[in-house]
């Protein structure tokens, strides 16, 4: 048999998670129809997408409620355990590892929700296997229809079998690391059912790196300059190390990198990070930068890898923001990154990974040098930034035009001040009380740089 691409089922497939479904489900329904009602859905609905399975319910049982209010509760629960005690089936990864070492491009087709199956396969270390991921929560009927299997046959390239029909198909979750990346989709940071004493297996696991964990200050939508992001409930602390042709020092990449929990190489990123001792999580890029020696080294040292091709509509540094924030979102949290190796040596490639950082200023974004480090500001994101230490010199410069900021505790004060982008208005300030001073962004996007010294 000539095998060309394996499309796998999730559900006691590849997690054994089936017996949380036949727990999950009738628990929940039975609150509405009687457990004898919940007992009897149970036991046809595996096949059943969500959505099409609690209309069913809802219908069947004469409910007066909205089957989007009982999916809620279904999914908060099952989502919980994917996240922390849904365990992978047996030697699933020992086969998935033998199927991508022959070279066969692998998805998964499921019927569980596309936040769910994600949030398991990643709890696992399994997600980074797959290609691609199909869901009956993207438009795909259930799976006795043919047409998640006939998706995956069309996106491989593969000729469906004579006579099958699946009417139109529904885009897949495209993973790489073949191809495209995915655009960041948000999941529900969802609160477990009940409380338990660890912190569950989306939780990143592990200390790879070189040097500890450093303590945090600054919280809500601003930060104190000179210290890092705060580490709070629903944050991923994200560290993109960025290609440029002259890195920061070692040692501050280090640093930066261990005060992550999540670090992501964008090509030739990954020479700076094998410099400074830093293993990272995943490596993004076409290896046109990386070089041969350093891409032997990824191939052994970094667990996950996204080769992407050399014709592509983005760069090596916009996908690995994307993928920074598709596992903070796979993980129920949202990212706060911090930007290394991004503005040296080379002034286009310096203003395009300004605007990465702009487009993604919705999160926390952070730029860190030596001598120096700067913050994104936006309404959306990090609204504001407290700058320390009278006599330092701090600047404002807008990457959008509207951009509206005010400057207290500077020697040249603004109070709500519209500037267009790349006005040089709030150049070569300096922190003038005692206490320090602050930059607020009201409208549009801001780059905040505060000098060391």
């Amino acid at each position: 048999m000539d095998i060309k691409a394996i499309v796998l089922d999730c559900d006691d497939t590849l997690l054994d998670s089936m017996g949380m479904w036949r727990s999950v489900l009738p628990e929940v329904l039975s609150a509405f129809a009687g457990e004898k009602a919940a007992q009897a859905h149970q036991a046809r609905a595996e096949t059943m997408g969500a959505d099409e399975g609690l209309a069913l319910f809802v219908r069947e049982n004469g409910l007066d409620v909205d089957p989007a209010q009982i999916k809620a509760q279904v999914m908060e629960r099952a989502h919980w355990h994917y996240a922390n005690d849904v365990a992978a089936v047996p030697g699933a990864r020992d086969f998935l590892g033998q199927v991508r070492d022959a070279g066969l491009p692998m998805a998964v087709a499921s019927c569980s929700e596309l936040p769910e199956v994600e949030c398991g396969l990643e709890a696992n270390g399994l997600l980074g296997f797959f290609d691609r991921v199909y869901s009956v929560s993207m438009g795909y009927p259930s799976k006795s229809e043919p047409g998640m299997w006939l998706a995956a046959a069309a996106d491989f390239g593969l000729r469906p079998p004579a006579g099958a029909r699946g009417g139109r198909l529904p885009p897949c979750r495209d993973r790489g690391p073949r191809g495209r990346l995915p655009h960041a989709r948000p999941h529900l940071a969802l609160q477990p059912p009940r409380a338990r004493g660890h912190g569950g297996r989306c939780r990143r696991r592990a200390s790879r790196r070189l040097g500890g964990r450093h303590p945090r200050s600054g919280s809500g939508g601003s930060v104190v300059g000179g210290r890092d992001f705060a580490r709070e409930g629903g944050t991923l602390p994200v560290a993109v190390v960025a290609g440029s042709p002259e890195p920061c020092s070692p040692g501050l990449l280090a640093a930066c990198c261990a005060e992550a929990d999540y670090v992501v190489a964008a090509d030739r990123g990954a020479a700076w990070c094998r410099d400074a001792g830093v293993v990272p999580d995943a490596f993004v890029g076409d290896g046109d930068s990386a070089g041969a020696e350093v891409l032997e080294w990824v191939s052994s040292a970094v667990p996950e890898r996204v080769a992407l091709p050399c014709e592509k509509a983005m760069t090596d540094l916009e996908a690995a923001f994307a993928l920074g924030e598709a596992v903070a979102a796979g993980r129920g949290a949202s990212p706060a990154f911090t930007l290394l190796c991004a503005t040296g040596g080379r002034v286009d490639h310096a203003l395009g990974a300004l605007g990465v950082a702009r487009r993604h200023s919705g999160h926390p974004v952070r730029l860190v040098g030596d001598g120096w480090r700067g913050w994104v500001l936006s309404p959306e994101g990090l609204r504001s930034v407290r700058v320390e230490g009278p006599g330092r010199t701090v600047s404002a410069v807008p990457l959008a035009d509207g951009t509206c900021i005010s400057e207290r505790g500077l020697h040249w004060p603004l109070d709500h001040r519209r500037m267009d982008a790349l006005d040089d208005l709030g150049v070569s300030n300096v922190v003038e009380a005692a206490d320090g001073g602050e930059v607020e962004c009201h409208a549009g996007c801001c780059l905040v740089v505060l000098l060391d010294g």
